[in-house]
């Protein structure tokens, strides 16, 4: 998986490991997500060599549901 990351003062895309599906939670492939320039700038500048995820007011895909999940299925466009 692609994240947008700040980095060593820099924004970055980044290699991340698929999260572990809990219960109760969806897995959503990012098509769009709102970056502030002011937030992510102040990140970027404060970013030492571990990577800070960037992002927030996505909108995606749902690939995978977990347990319990019964209104939201895979292939479903949601906004979070």
């Amino acid at each position: 998986m692609k994240a947008i990351a700040a980095r060593e003062g820099s924004i970055v895309r980044i290699d991340v490991e698929e999260p572990d599906l809990l219960d109760g939670h969806v897995l959503i492939r990012t098509e769009y997500s709102a970056i502030s320039p002011g937030t992510e700038l102040t990140m970027a500048n404060r970013s030492k060599d571990k990577p800070i995820g960037l992002g927030y007011s996505a909108v995606g895909i749902i690939e995978k549901v977990g347990k319990a999940v019964t209104s939201l299925h895979p292939g479903q466009r949601v906004a979070c």
